[in-house]
């Protein structure tokens, strides 16, 4: 028989075993629709209460060949609320439309202190949409580091819109450098903001 509204009384409640954590993507809640009994996934419940976040790190060092883009995988999850960041490839895929605040931290490094001109970019479907850029005056004898921070606001992101951060360095000497991660500060991160 189809559950009724006479049917259900405080013992459906108060003897059910309570969640001992948050319910899983496939937890179903059942609600009423102008009197119509339905059911919902919680997947479908979590994407409006706009939680949607993701962060990763990156732990190991990522070489760069000189004057060549490259991407950054950032290779440990940190947070990922849709599974949604591909730690193997070091791009996130928007699950929700909406605004994002999103941003990333990387560390440049040259032991011979060879880095001329660098850059970070945001890179959304494919195309460039934002640069962080630094230039360093290094004589080539010493140790060069100089980290790039950046911040922005998407305000449009589409469900399935891709994003990851590419690096560019340009030595003096044609020289590879370095992108740090084991004990740096290296972070790619997100989160949907209220609409």
């Amino acid at each position: 028989d189809a559950i009724s509204e006479e049917h259900i009384d405080a013992t459906v409640i108060t003897g059910t075993t309570a969640l001992a954590e948050p319910p899983a993507d496939t937890d179903e809640f059942i609600f009423s629709d102008n009197g119509t009994l339905k059911r919902i996934d919680f997947a479908h419940m979590r994407s409006s209460f706009d939680n949607v976040a993701f962060s990763a790190r990156l732990d190991t060092n990522v070489t760069m060949s000189d004057a060549t883009d490259t991407t950054i995988v950032f290779n440990t999850e940190i947070l990922d609320t849709d599974s949604a960041y591909d730690n193997s490839t070091g791009i996130y895929t928007l699950p929700v439309t909406g605004k994002y605040l999103v941003g990333f931290n990387l560390m440049f490094a040259d032991a011979e202190g060879n880095i001329d001109d660098f850059n970070a970019k945001l890179d959304i479907e494919g195309t460039t949409q934002e640069v962080v850029r630094a230039q360093s005056t290094s004589n080539g004898t010493l140790f060069t580091k100089k980290t790039l921070s950046y911040v922005t606001i998407l305000p449009s992101g589409n469900a399935t819109d891709t994003l990851k951060v590419v690096a560019f360095n340009d030595t003096t000497n044609g020289s590879t450098s370095l992108v740090q991660g084991a004990g740096y500060s290296g972070v790619f991160w997100g989160v949907r903001l209220r609409d």
